[in-house]
């Protein structure tokens, strides 16, 4: 649960309003490095998808949609 909550405070700090989802993934990924297990790597793109619809609510459906 701590990890959790450091994720969604950290991606907090990306301001990626009006950002196509391509720009803003790149700029997501030059802050970090996806390394480790693909449940890992997943965690952390799905915290990208939460704030990516927070900064951008009508771009998407829902988080799902994102993550295909």
């Amino acid at each position: 649960m701590f990890s959790y909550l450091v994720g969604a405070e950290y991606v907090r700090y990306f301001d990626l309003v009006d950002m196509t989802l391509d720009v803003a993934l790149r700029e997501f990924l030059r802050k970090l490095i996806l390394a480790g297990e693909t449940q890992e790597r997943e965690r952390i793109l799905a915290h990208f998808s939460r704030r990516y619809l927070d900064c951008n609510p009508r771009s998407f459906n829902s988080e799902g949609t994102l993550l295909l």
